[in-house]
């Protein structure tokens, strides 16, 4: 079964496993840009968990104009708690648990997020 929750400062070391899981070590965001968001747009950051073990996670946050690079539309300048679009930044999924529907999971949790801007 899975399980999913708003992830937190506490949950660092997993996301950085997931993250590097995910993307590999040349394209995973940094330690430090995971801090950023997790600081910038708490709530954007939604977990996976199977058994307890975080199997995946989804990252976005609110922005005002999509007509940028993905770069400019994941940074801390591209966030505006009151804009119109939410744009999802990072989607991991551990590769021990990819073809289990926990990336779908994801998904529809952020759209009950989404549905507040």
């Amino acid at each position: 079964m899975i399980k999913t929750r708003t992830l937190t400062i506490s949950d660092i070391k997993d996301i950085v496993r997931i993250e590097n899981e995910a993307w590999g070590k040349e394209l995973s965001a940094s330690r430090n840009v995971l801090i950023e968001r997790l600081k910038r747009f708490p709530e954007g950051f939604i977990g996976a968990y199977v058994e307890d073990r975080l199997a995946g996670m989804i990252y976005g946050h609110p922005i005002n104009n999509v007509g940028r690079t993905w770069h400019e539309n994941s940074c801390k300048e591209a966030f505006d708690s009151k804009g119109d679009i939410y744009y999802i930044v990072n989607l991991g999924i551990s590769e021990a648990y990819l073809k289990r529907g926990i990336g779908s999971r994801l998904l529809e949790e952020t759209k009950k997020l989404r549905s507040r801007f």
